[in-house]
C-alpha cells in the first residue's frame, strides 16, 4: 500500500513539473519584441519622451512608425505621444518628428509659417510624374522677380500685382519688380516704390484693366486701396497701425481686414482689443 501511494506522488510531481516548466510565450512586436515593432522603440528600450520620441534599441529592422508612442516591451516605461518616423538600423533612437517644414521650397509650418524672414507660404503648382498638384511651401520672396513678402514689402522696388513665376500655372499674385522696370499698369517702378502713375500713399489706386479689371492695389508695404463702394477708384493710404484702415488684400473675392498684432479690424478701422 505504501509502495502504491508513492508511486502516485511521484506521478503527480512529474505532470506538475511538465505544467509549470512550460515558458511563457513571448510579447509581440507591437509590445516592443525583438522585431523593433510598429510602436516607437523596439526591443527592451524605454519609450517615450514629448512628443512621442522612442529611445532605445529599435531593433534589428529599427522602429518603423512612432504612432503614439506606444508601451515599450519587457521594463519599458509608458511611451509618449505624437511619436513620428522611427530611425532603421540596430540600436538606433526610434521616435520624434523627423519631418522638416519652413525651410525654402519646404512644405509650410502649422499656421502657414516660415522659418526664413525672405520666405512666405504660398500655394505652389508642382509636376511630380506628370502629374500637377498644389502644395502649400515656403517660397522665397522680395527680390525683384519673385514674391512679395509680408506686408507685401521688397527688399527693393515696387510690389506689383502680376505673374508669379514661382506658382506655375500663370497665376498672379504679389510680385516684386525693380526699381526702373515697367509697372504692368503703365510707367516705371519709381524709388519711393510706387508706379508713375498711381500706387504710391495719398496716390490713386493701381488697376490693370486689361487682365484684372475691378481689381485695385498699392504697391507700397503697408498701404492698402481706400475707396467709396460706388467709386470707380480709390486712394492708397496707410494701414494696419492704430486707428489706420485695416489692411485688404484687395486681389482676393472676399478680402478680410488685418491689422498688427494685437489690434483688430473692427468696421474697417484697426482698433485696441476689448
Amino acid at each position: 500500500m505504501g509502495s502504491v501511494t508513492g508511486r502516485a506522488a511521484a506521478l503527480a510531481f512529474l505532470i506538475l513539473c511538465e505544467c509549470g516548466g512550460k515558458r511563457p510565450e513571448r510579447p509581440d512586436s507591437s509590445a516592443g519584441g525583438v522585431s523593433g515593432g510598429l510602436d516607437a522603440g523596439g526591443g527592451s528600450g524605454l519609450v517615450g519622451t514629448t512628443g512621442g520620441a522612442g529611445l532605445g534599441a529599435a531593433g534589428a529592422s529599427g522602429a518603423m512608425q512612432g504612432g503614439r508612442g506606444g508601451d515599450a516591451g519587457s521594463g519599458g516605461a509608458v511611451g509618449g505621444s505624437d511619436g513620428s518616423v522611427g530611425a532603421a538600423g540596430a540600436g538606433g533612437s526610434g521616435g520624434g518628428n523627423t519631418g522638416s517644414c519652413g525651410g525654402y521650397d519646404q512644405p509650410c509650418c502649422a499656421m502657414g509659417a516660415c522659418g526664413q524672414p525672405d520666405a512666405i507660404c504660398k500655394s505652389v503648382d508642382v509636376i511630380d510624374a506628370g502629374v500637377i498638384s498644389a502644395r502649400q511651401l515656403c517660397v522665397r520672396c522680395g527680390e525683384p522677380g519673385h514674391l512679395c513678402c509680408a506686408r507685401k514689402s521688397c527688399n527693393s522696388g515696387c510690389c506689383v500685382y502680376d505673374r508669379a513665376p514661382d506658382l506655375g500655372g500663370g497665376r498672379h499674385d504679389w510680385t516684386c519688380l525693380a526699381h526702373g522696370t515697367a509697372c504692368p499698369v503703365g510707367g516705371n517702378c519709381e524709388p519711393d516704390g510706387s508706379c508713375s502713375t498711381c500706387g504710391g500713399a495719398g496716390e490713386t489706386c493701381c488697376e490693370e484693366r486689361v487682365s484684372n479689371p475691378g481689381v485695385h492695389w498699392c504697391t507700397i508695404a503697408d498701404t492698402t486701396c481706400v475707396r467709396e463702394e460706388t467709386a470707380q477708384t480709390g486712394t492708397c493710404q496707410p494701414c494696419g497701425e492704430l486707428d489706420q484702415p485695416c489692411c485688404f488684400s484687395t486681389e482676393q473675392a472676399f478680402p478680410v481686414g488685418t491689422c498688427r498684432s494685437p489690434l483688430r479690424c473692427t468696421s474697417q478701422i484697426c482698433r485696441t482689443a476689448t
